[in-house]
C-alpha cells in the first residue's frame, strides 16, 4: 500500500485549488455583505476614536 508521493501533491494541489474555487465564490457572492459590514466596523471604529479624543483633549485642558 505505497502511494507515490507525486499522486499525494497532485491531489493536494487539486483540493487547494477546489477550495481556493471555493472560497474566491463565497467572497464573491458575499462581497457586498464583506464591504458593508466593514464599512460599518470602520464607522464605528472612527467614532469611538473621536470621543476618545474630544475626552483626552477635555481632561488636557483641566
Amino acid at each position: 500500500m505505497q502511494v507515490p508521493l507525486l499522486y499525494l501533491i497532485q491531489k493536494a494541489s487539486e483540493n487547494s485549488e477546489n477550495l481556493a474555487y471555493q472560497l474566491g465564490f463565497f467572497v464573491g457572492s458575499n462581497l457586498y455583505a464583506i464591504l458593508g459590514g466593514l464599512l460599518i466596523f470602520a464607522i464605528i471604529v472612527v467614532f469611538i476614536l473621536i470621543r476618545i479624543i474630544r475626552q483626552n483633549r477635555k481632561s488636557l485642558r483641566d
